[in-house]
């Protein structure tokens, strides 16, 4: 006996295998290319926020890399400006030569009388670092200003120091040795060495001429230093009062005005 029974034509069942055949394949073809579609519709989704995302991403470094930018300039500036208030620093007096004058006058015993005062401001070479000579010398200061992140040509700032000389008159070595002694003393000055003294003639009056040389102490600080403040105004020459002295002689303004205070 058959095993398959069938009273449908034979042409019949292969027709309807067939278009079932060809139902299944269309199916499984829209699948196959929905989902193709839908794998390419997801993958451009992708591209377009990957793209949107590179694209915020280099915002961000641009705006970074303008950040540094303006970072290196004003780190530039500001190396610049400390350069430039170095250099300003060693073309200004720390101490103004009113107050020098000050000290001189009111740390000076009043037996003694000036006759000269010189100063003369010069490169201090006891703090000036020697410039480079050799070629490897200068590369290697070159390296290191670059390393330091300064740009552009660099001024060399030279420490300056004031050398003073003084000139006067006094009674006697004693004198002289206590005004020393006052100089040396003082925080403004520094180095007091006595250069010579001798007898000097006045008419009849004799004295002792001498000169000293100092010189003005660069780290000496002036906020935190208090002047000497004295005194020394004893009458009016002014006044419509005649003064007589002792000796029944009538004073000259100049001794009348005795020593004049200087601040």
């Amino acid at each position: 006996m058959a095993e398959n029974m069938s009273f449908l034509p034979e042409d019949y069942l292969e027709k309807k295998i067939a278009r079932r055949t060809n139902i299944i394949f269309v199916a499984l073809f829209s699948l196959m290319l929905i989902t193709v579609l839908g794998a390419d519709f997801v993958s451009r989704q992708q591209s377009l926020k990957i793209r949107d995302d590179l694209s915020a991403k280099n915002q961000q470094f641009e705006k970074m890399r303008k950040q540094f930018e303006e970072i290196e300039s004003l780190e530039a500036e500001k190396s610049r400006m400390k350069q430039i208030a170095n250099v300003t620093a060693t073309l200004k007096d720390n101490v103004l030569k009113s107050n020098v004058f000050s000290e001189l006058i009111n740390n000076m015993p009043s037996s003694l009388r000036l006759d000269k005062l010189q100063l003369e401001t010069k490169a201090d070479k006891t703090r000036t670092a020697p410039a480079p000579k050799t070629a490897m010398q200068r590369e290697k200061a070159r390296r290191a200003s670059a390393k330091k992140g300064s740009t552009g040509p660099q001024i060399r700032v030279v420490p300056t120091v004031v050398d003073l000389s003084l000139t006067g008159f006094a009674p006697n070595d004693v004198a002289i040795s206590d005004y020393i002694g006052a100089l040396n003393s003082h925080p403004l000055f520094r180095r007091v060495n006595l250069q010579f003294t001798e007898e000097s003639k006045d008419g009849e009056e004799i004295s002792r001429k001498f000169t000293v040389d100092f010189q003005l102490d660069p780290d000496f600080d002036p906020d935190k230093f208090e002047p000497l403040r004295s005194t020394r105004l004893q009458a009016d020459p002014t006044s419509e009062k005649l003064q007589i002295t002792p000796e029944a002689r009538v004073p000259t303004p100049a001794e009348q005005l005795g020593d004049v205070p200087t601040y």
